[in-house]
């Protein structure tokens, strides 16, 4: 009986190590192809601006080494405005005041690093 009870509870650890590694691999995989789009829409974005005559080619290049010197990524700055409008909605219903707004505001702009 403590024999079958061990081999029960070995198989069951041996399923939950699997599940949890299974579910970490795959979890790093679609956050790193979630980065892959982002930057793909952005280059798009930037070849679209190419593509309407609005930059040339020599500026293209240019504004594509200032986004990798920079690492701003349009994810980043996205997550950024969301928070930004979440706290914006909170001033205008009346939880933060305009003193508050400002603070969490300025606390939301050092943790992303935007100027």
């Amino acid at each position: 009986m403590e024999i079958i009870f061990l081999f029960l509870l070995g198989v069951f650890l041996l399923f939950i190590i699997v599940y949890c590694a299974t579910k970490l691999a795959v979890k790093q995989l679609l956050e790193n192809s979630k980065e892959r789009e982002i930057r793909y829409k952005q280059e798009l974005d930037l070849m679209k601006l190419k593509d309407f005559d609005v930059l040339s080619n020599a500026e293209l290049e240019e504004v594509m080494e200032l986004y990798e010197k920079r690492g701003l990524e349009v994810g980043h700055y996205e997550k950024y405005t969301k928070y930004s409008n979440v706290l914006k909605d909170l001033k205008e219903i009346g939880y933060l005041n305009d003193e508050e707004y400002l603070v969490r505001k300025m606390k939301l702009k050092e943790y992303f690093k935007i100027n």
